[in-house]
């Protein structure tokens, strides 16, 4: 890195908003830069590529949605993904989920506690993919972006697990601002990491300009309306910390998660951190009862698993309101 300050670039995206089972995850990345940079996965070129079908060939940044599939299971976005959260914990890539849940959780292992479907024992990780391959792809990594005088400052997902998704639901009153919150919770963490800081987030669905959102959630002292298009929504923010005056530029972009590398970086942790709970979820019901077939969590499939499951919930008490989110 220069004598000048750094510059640092932020990307926000969740994963699991629509499911009725399992967590809410927001997704964070923070790049570290001695120079700005206009298109940030340039600068990864060509060991990344942005395109999804380039799996097979390398490391692919991009919207998880377009990188995991349950055809493709979880291997390309593992062989992917896994190389930077080695690069962000400044070595080797987690070897189990307890280790990945540590690093690369904002939350620790004790808010696990009152959800018994997400405790058991500890498994190995990668599930799919080659660890040999993710390694030799980490080191790759980690040389081409100190050749590029880039750092991965923080790669961290936010589960917001169901019994807080409902408490956010309950005290906001509807599921945008409690949407809103969960990603307010995060942009304050960033904020926190990083004094004067660039944010890209992608829009948030249903909701149209972000100032109010932005001022209730975040309580800046000040607020500039930059820019308010069909494509960006960009706002300044200012407030006095006891270390100096804190900036941050957020910008809400319209298909955000297939233009911004960090927004595509922060969506391929946040999926990946659902796909983790998850596998913990079903494993500890069918371990319950054998016959009983996994969900991903998506109303319509989880609505029947609750059916198959109703008796098995009443027998062992769990509770609704921290298996069943309610919007």
């Amino acid at each position: 890195m220069t004598d000048n300050p750094p510059h640092l670039v932020a990307g926000i995206d969740e994963a699991g908003l629509g499911p009725m089972l399992g967590p809410l995850v927001i997704g964070c990345s923070l790049f570290r830069c001695a120079q700005p940079h206009d298109d940030l996965a340039a600068c990864f070129e060509p060991l990344v590529s942005r395109k999804p079908e380039d799996y097979r060939k390398g490391m692919v940044v991009c919207d998880s949605k377009q990188l995991y599939s349950t055809a493709r299971g979880l291997g390309p976005l593992e062989e992917s993904l896994l190389p930077f959260v080695a690069v962000a914990r400044g070595g080797s890539a987690p070897q189990t989920f307890d280790e990945y849940w540590k690093d690369a959780a904002f939350i620790s292992r004790e808010f696990l506690s009152p959800y018994p479907w997400y405790g058991g024992d500890d498994f190995e990780l990668p599930l799919k993919a080659n660890r040999d391959k993710v390694a030799i792809r980490a080191g790759q990594l980690a040389e081409h972006m100190e050749s590029h005088a880039i750092e991965l400052a923080c790669l961290k997902a936010l589960p917001v697990l169901e019994g807080e998704f409902n408490r956010l639901i309950d005290s906001h009153g509807n599921k945008a601002d409690a949407h809103a919150s969960a990603i307010a919770n995060v942009l304050l963490r960033v904020w926190e990491l990083a004094p004067d800081v660039t944010v890209y987030c992608d829009r948030l669905g249903g909701r149209a300009y972000y100032s109010d959102m932005l001022r209730r959630f975040l309580k800046p002292d000040s607020i500039e309306i930059v820019r308010e298009t069909n494509e960006q929504f960009v706002y300044r923010l200012e407030r006095l910390s006891d270390t100096g005056k804190r900036r941050m530029e957020i910008h809400f972009m319209t298909k955000g998660d297939t233009r911004s590398f960090p927004i595509c970086l922060a969506s391929m942790i946040a999926k990946y951190t659902r796909e983790l709970c998850m596998k913990r979820f079903n494993r500890y019901f069918t371990s319950l009862d054998p016959t009983l077939k996994p969900t991903a969590g998506y109303v319509s499939d989880a609505r029947r698993f609750l059916r198959d499951s109703e008796g098995l919930r009443h027998f062992h008490g769990m509770a609704d309101n921290l298996l069943i989110r309610k919007r």
